[in-house]
């Protein structure tokens, strides 16, 4: 099963934004970036991850026709910047590097070509780290089918380390007993 077309068309139509306004690192997280490195159910909105001000890039955005929501009541440093939503009726949750993590998960982003297109995703490595810090039903889904499909290449001291900083050693330890 492929990438929906409204989540291609909706991935081009930022990345050409970001392009024209000069935002050289960001890479999908989430369900989506699981799906170019696997293939779990669909999921209807993008996660993206930016190296860029939140202020400035949600201006770009508007400006390209996207309605932008700043998010209202209980967040977190795990909570997006903005949701901006594409004329074309797609979510994507905007999430701004912020924390030394981040600029890791930025750093190793891969160029995946899936259904024709090239995504800049997060690794392996870094879409597990995000679902275990997550943990919601689906994630435990998503982290089976990329633990089962990659164990054989998986950095697993790399993922034990960031388990460990991240507070989630509990949650790798599951995955990949001691």
């Amino acid at each position: 099963m492929g990438i929906e077309k409204k989540i291609i068309d909706a991935y081009k139509r930022f990345r050409s934004v970001m392009k024209k306004s000069g935002v050289e690192r960001f890479a999908i997280i989430g369900g989506i970036a699981t799906k170019v490195h696997s293939n779990p159910p669909a999921t209807d909105d993008l996660d993206i991850l930016v190296e860029a001000r939140a202020n400035d890039l949600s201006s770009a955005m508007k400006s390209a026709g996207y309605r932008i929501e700043i998010p209202s009541g209980e967040t977190s440093e795990w909570f997006p910047a903005f949701f901006a939503h594409d004329p074309n009726g797609v979510r994507l949750d905007v999430f701004v590097a912020l924390r030394e993590f981040d600029h890791e998960v930025l750093m190793y982003s891969v160029n995946v070509k899936r259904d024709n297109v090239l995504f800049t995703v997060a690794s392996v490595e870094h879409v597990l780290l995000y679902k275990f810090v997550a943990m919601r039903e689906k994630d435990e889904g998503h982290i089976r089918l990329l633990v089962d499909g990659y164990r054989a290449v998986l950095d697993v001291d790399y993922l034990r380390r960031w388990s460990r900083r991240l507070g989630v050693d509990d949650v790798f330890f599951s995955y990949f007993p001691k």
